[in-house]
């Protein structure tokens, strides 16, 4: 674009568009927040403190809602993806920051957070902005979701040797994250599909085009699987083992149309909630299983997940749910 004249009209994007209409409601409500700073000690003015980090493997952190204690109140962390991983580490802290406040909304729904982070580019982005374009869209979903949440953030540089509990956090791996091989999926879904939703999915190991996960990933649809109505949708569950039990007795409460896939752990506290209870059998109308001889071999995909990166010595086990 020429710079002939001033008065020449400019073409520009729907983003940049989204970008000004972003500033000038931001502005305003800045601006009508005004008070006199000598009046206010920052200390009276946080309601909840969030320390986060992110490594080249993933990213963690915690919240204190007491600030003398500092006791620790809630936990976070999750995995990057091998593309996010790529990315620059200022990405990936800024990115840290995004998905806590993306998943952590209604806690900080119109409360004052203080955000440590140990990389000094994150607060300064924050309040000016980058030139970089992937660091201004991330710094654009941080603060959109700020004003639509009445959030106040105030972001602070700490030293890595103050956010060692958040560091520890970010290099967690996730045992919960494992996933059905597409290919797997592609044939049950061929025999009782269409499926709907993926109920315990990420961005990068969901099965369907909408999904719910544990923290807030991009494109969920929502936060936790179990505040949600499954009862008119599809449902594809692959939850963690942990959670079957909790998941059994949500599909019969919710009456949900689902396929279920478990270890064939006959010994497992959820078995007899499935194959001996006389109000859920009655509701299995098919199940598959997938042998360690089968041709499929089992194609569980593995990312950093519960079962480790092996062949599994048990079977697995699809169940349709019908109601």
């Amino acid at each position: 674009m020429g710079r002939a004249s001033w008065d020449a009209p400019v073409k520009i994007c729907k983003k940049a568009i989204n970008e000004i209409h972003f500033w000038s409601i931001s502005l305003q409500k800045l601006n009508d927040a005004g008070v006199d700073i000598c009046k206010v000690d920052q200390l009276d003015i946080v309601d909840i403190e969030m320390f986060c980090d992110a490594s080249d493997v993933g990213f963690g952190g915690y919240l204190t809602s007491d600030l003398n204690a500092k006791l620790v109140c809630k936990e976070m962390s999750g995995n990057w993806t091998l593309r996010e991983r790529n990315e620059s580490s200022t990405w990936r802290e800024l990115e840290c920051v995004n998905r806590f406040v993306q998943t952590f909304d209604n806690t900080f729904s119109d409360k004052t957070v203080k955000i440590y982070t140990d990389n000094q580019n994150v607060p300064h982005i924050l309040r000016v902005g980058s030139k970089k374009q992937k660091l201004q869209d991330i710094a654009i979903d941080i603060k959109q979701t700020c004003v639509d949440s009445n959030i106040n953030i105030i972001t602070q540089w700490v030293p890595r040797e103050n956010n060692t509990h958040a560091d520890k956090l970010s290099r967690h791996t996730d045992h919960d994250d494992w996933a059905i091989h597409s290919d797997i999926f592609d044939e049950i879904n061929s025999l009782w599909g269409p499926y709907t939703i993926d109920r315990f999915a990420t961005h990068y190991n969901t099965q369907c085009e909408r999904f719910n996960s544990k923290i807030w990933y991009p494109g969920t649809e929502a936060v936790d699987a179990f505040s949600q109505n499954w009862n008119t949708e599809t449902n594809w569950l692959v939850p963690p083992p942990s959670l079957i039990s909790m998941v059994v007795r949500k599909v019969e409460n919710d009456k949900a149309n689902s396929t279920l896939v478990i270890p064939e752990w006959k010994s497992a506290p959820f078995w007899p909630l499935l194959f001996a209870s006389n109000n859920l059998t009655k509701f299995i109308k098919g199940t598959k299983f997938f042998t360690k001889k089968s041709t499929q071999s089992l194609k569980v995909v593995v990312k950093m997940a519960y079962f480790g990166e092996r062949i599994l010595r048990f079977h697995m086990l699809a169940i349709k749910l019908e109601f």
